[in-house]
């Protein structure tokens, strides 16, 4: 379930970094990374600059596949056991 959410958004990213028209988020921000670069050369410049592009990040998407089917539970129960932290989460 993971990896086709995943696979999902990183195809809006990629579709957004061809159509900037495309920018309603659907959860696409998570694998773009923006550099400014000059257009002609490709040549990344200073934060200053005024031309930028979008690109997938693909190395953040597989590093997040590793993770598929896992699921984390933050909790600041201290002195609860695994067993009870999993039962109380059921119940939310």
């Amino acid at each position: 379930m993971a990896a086709k959410k995943r696979e999902e958004k990183l195809a809006r990213a990629r579709k957004s970094t061809k159509n900037n028209a495309y920018a309603i988020p659907h959860g696409k921000g998570r694998y773009v990374t923006e550099q400014t670069v000059i257009k002609e050369t490709g040549e990344i410049l200073e934060k200053d600059q005024i031309a930028k592009i979008q690109t997938v990040d693909t190395e953040k998407a597989e590093k997040d596949a590793k993770f598929d089917g896992y699921f984390a539970i933050i909790t600041s129960e201290m002195d609860y056991g695994a067993a009870k932290i999993r039962e109380t989460y059921h119940g939310l």
